[in-house]
């Protein structure tokens, strides 16, 4: 969850997505558009905001708990789980660990 937090955050900061080098660089350009791109833009930046307070709302929620976590099983889990990592994946490698 922490991971999907940075890469969300760091996809907020960049801007138009061209082509700048290769042969997508040398091939026309369209012209005009299909809508609003800076409304599309706005939505877009809106949707992943309210995706990030609900990651770091969940985050929080985890952390103010984590005191009640009591074996080392568990915490290790749940470490996983904040690396976001899979339930599959989680459930594979702490069958073959322990």
């Amino acid at each position: 969850m922490v991971n999907a937090i940075k890469e969300m955050r760091a996809e907020m900061v960049v801007g138009a997505k061209t082509a700048q080098y290769g042969i997508e660089a040398t091939l026309p350009k369209a012209v005009g558009g299909v809508g609003y791109p800076i409304m599309q833009e706005a939505i877009r930046r809106s949707k992943n905001n309210k995706r990030v307070g609900e990651y770091e709302k969940k985050l929080l929620e985890v952390q103010m708990l984590l005191d009640r976590v009591t074996g080392d099983r568990e915490l290790q889990v749940l470490n996983w789980m904040l690396d976001g990592k899979s339930q599959r994946w989680i459930a594979t490698y702490a069958c073959t660990k322990y």
